[in-house]
């Protein structure tokens, strides 16, 4: 079953996140997802500070 928040091939955005934090990242930056559901997916799956970006329009 695939996660329920887009990926790009491997990329799986929660355990990359895990990965920078535990290297030392002060937080997460995830541009482009301004669909709620998605961003919401991310705050429930990421475990830090976590930042999206919309651009104007979206």
């Amino acid at each position: 079953m695939p996660p329920p928040w887009p990926t790009a091939g491997e990329d799986f955005t929660p355990e990359r996140a895990a990965a920078y934090l535990a290297s030392g990242a002060d937080g997460i930056f995830v541009p482009g997802a301004v669909n709620p559901g998605t961003a919401e997916l991310l705050v429930d799956g990421v475990d830090g500070p976590l930042n999206v970006m919309a651009g104007f329009g979206t």
